[in-house]
């Protein structure tokens, strides 16, 4: 079966609720995700790809990320070089040399730092160390951070016992993850923001460039994001999807339900399987549907099959 992943058919990525862009990493050969993050669609990622690939969309050949949370400072400074990557990287390390829980502590009293990449550095560092890889956010100006706690076996390991195998520190690894980023596949183009709506990942006004493909991940309905209820209401999602449709992007969106004012629209849905390991059960099933654009003719149909 031909790699999707490598076949030369170029298209253009936004996801403007991106958080950790599995999906984004996975395009780019990615062997693994930067680090766990409630919610993310890493085990899902060759799934959704299969799906652009049978639309025709198997290469990236341009991304945009977009966020209003602590991701797209993170993908903003990662999107800008191997020297910010190196820069961000080597923070990191120095906060992955202090006791975890007195810099845990630290952090958590402070305000959030006004310098994007000190900001992204403490993210990462509170991410890395939240149970069960909820989401770190902050609070409304001035910016303190909010989490979940802080998970002991992530900062300092475990040792091995007759039942279970050891847990090794998860900072260090952070470190390795971020070095890899130079060696994957980068997009010609690779573009990021802090602010969801803010073009060109809030939907266009006029017709966007050929073969565009956008990703939208938003909290599930019901659910509470890291930024609270009003961030991307369901009926705001289900707008700029349609938008981004009607200018001829082929447009995905990932919830625990197929969207029903879509569906009724025309829009397909594929229900997708994941198996996520648990502590102590070994691996759980849990369902994801993505709402797809349905094939059109005129423009879309010239850009997607």
């Amino acid at each position: 079966m031909p790699d999707h992943r490598t076949a030369p058919r170029g298209f253009r990525l936004y996801e403007p609720c991106a958080g950790s862009a599995a999906l984004t990493l996975y395009l780019m050969g990615a062997s693994e995700q930067l680090l766990p993050y409630q919610g993310n669609k890493w085990r899902l990622a060759p799934r959704i790809a299969q799906i652009l690939a049978m639309r025709g969309c198997v290469d990236l050949s341009a991304v945009h990320l977009a966020d209003p949370g602590p991701w797209g400072t993170v993908w903003t400074l990662i999107g800008k070089g191997v020297a910010e990557r190196q820069r961000l990287t080597v923070m990191i390390r120095e906060l992955v040399q202090l006791d975890p829980r007195e810099t845990y502590d630290r952090i958590v009293q402070e305000p959030c730092p006004e310098d994007p990449a000190e900001l992204a550095a403490r993210f990462l560092f509170l991410q890395r160390l939240s149970p069960a890889g909820r989401a770190v956010g902050w609070t409304d100006p001035p910016r303190r951070w909010k989490t979940a706690g802080f998970n002991k076996s992530s900062a300092y390991g475990t040792r091995a016992t007759q039942d279970f195998g050891g847990v090794r520190p998860m900072l260090p690894y952070l470190v390795e993850c971020l070095e890899r980023l130079d060696g994957l596949r980068w997009p010609g183009s690779f573009s990021a923001a802090s602010d969801s709506f803010e073009y060109p990942a809030r939907p266009p006004k006029a017709w966007i460039p050929e073969r565009t493909v956008v990703f939208i991940d938003p909290p599930y309905l019901g659910t509470t994001g890291y930024l609270g209820d009003a961030v991307l209401s369901r009926d705001a999602v289900v707008r700029n999807a349609r938008t981004w449709c009607k200018w001829g992007a082929l447009v995905l969106i990932s919830e625990a339900e197929p969207i029903a004012p879509l569906m009724d629209a025309g829009w397909e849905a594929h229900q997708l399987k994941a198996a996520e390991k648990t502590g102590h059960a070994g691996w759980s099933q849990y369902d994801e549907w993505i709402t797809v654009s349905p094939h059109r003719g005129g423009g879309q149909q010239r850009l997607f099959g």
